[in-house]
């Protein structure tokens, strides 16, 4: 392995574990059950979980109704707390405003966390791998 290889695993590895942290301890934003309206004060990634195992389809509409451009995730990821198990279903860039959350499950809650992007993770990974191809 070159130094410029060591140097971009290094930096790839600590984005994935910053990445990481920040899925399971980012600040909730919003704890909002079907059908409330959400606020978003500042711009940013912010990823979209629920309270249960498994997807459940909802949507996120400005007060447009444009629907929010959010994407699934690289990576699948579900932890558990006190009261429960909370499964990541999408995330991506939302802008300043107000938002309405809907479920096909009423009594289901959907919690918004504020999160950094997997982008980099894709780009440092290409990085590396096309580094190790022209220099092997």
């Amino acid at each position: 392995m070159t130094f410029p290889e060591f140097l971009l695993s290094l930096v790839f590895f600590s984005y994935c574990a910053c990445y990481a942290f920040s899925l399971r301890k980012g600040k909730t934003v919003f704890d909002t059950a079907s059908g409330n309206e959400i606020h978003i004060g500042k711009n940013g990634h912010y990823s979209v979980w629920h309270d249960g195992d498994g997807q459940i389809s909802f949507r996120i509409t400005d007060l447009n109704g444009r629907e929010a451009p959010l994407s699934k995730p690289l990576f699948h990821a579900s932890f558990r707390r006190t009261d429960g198990r909370i499964t990541l279903l999408k995330q991506g860039r939302l802008k300043k405003g107000s938002y309405t959350v809907e479920t096909s499950n009423p009594h289901s809650h959907i919690i918004l966390r504020k999160t950094i992007s997997e982008t980099p993770i894709i780009l440092l990974g290409t990085s590396i791998l096309s580094l190790s191809f022209l220099l092997h």
